[in-house]
């Protein structure tokens, strides 16, 4: 049983049993690498690749001064969200998308930039249960949108989303297969800082 701690390798020096490596040489990439621990034990070297949180952006356009948006995710709609004045707020949005069984509630963060009759767009940063996740696409329908001048909706992913994972490899850079799975990948197991064992 090897328990190791994944912080940044600075942090990793406050840990005796931990040792930061520079890098190792290996044709894996880490798009997000939280952290590098050894196993002084034998040898064997963990990199941990931090989660990312989807982003997505909801924007509506064409200065529209009334009707409503719905909001879609996984095949289940939101009630119509009234436009006009202020109105959606960045709040209702939230409380919309957190009354949908496949988002819940916390699972949504949800900011406003702009304001009729401009452009405003809706940032929805997922997080709880949908954190560090590629989840799918929102679809916005704006086809009861009214007034402006060709009002719509759009949805689009601002970042997306990437689940967190640990590899192993042994003093060379060679992989090495966590026994239990057979591969040196173990998904879901990296967070900016995180306590595991295997």
């Amino acid at each position: 049983l090897v328990a190791l701690v994944f912080a940044s390798p600075a942090l990793a020096e406050t840990h005796p049993s931990l040792e930061p490596l520079g890098g190792i040489s290996s044709p894996d990439t880490f798009t997000n690498p939280n952290g590098i621990a050894v196993d002084e034990s034998n040898g064997d070297v963990y990199v941990a690749q931090t989660g990312v949180d989807e982003k997505q952006a909801v924007s509506i356009e064409g200065g529209p001064t009334g009707g409503s948006f719905t909001l879609e995710f996984e095949g289940q709609r939101t009630g119509p969200l009234a436009v006009g004045g202020t109105s959606p707020s960045a709040e209702e949005v939230q409380t919309a998308l957190d009354s949908l069984t496949k988002i819940g509630a916390g699972s949504v963060s949800v900011s406003e930039e702009g304001a009729l009759p401009e452009t405003v767009t809706y940032t929805v940063h997922f997080r709880g249960v949908l954190s560090a996740k590629n989840v799918p696409q929102l679809v916005c329908d704006g086809t009861a949108l009214t007034g402006g001048t060709s009002p719509a909706c759009t949805a689009t992913t601002v970042t997306a989303g990437v689940q967190g994972k640990v590899f192993r490899f042994d003093a060379s850079g060679n992989p090495v297969a966590f026994p239990s799975l057979g591969s040196n990948e173990l998904t879901g197991a990296a967070s900016p800082a995180k306590s595991f064992s295997f």
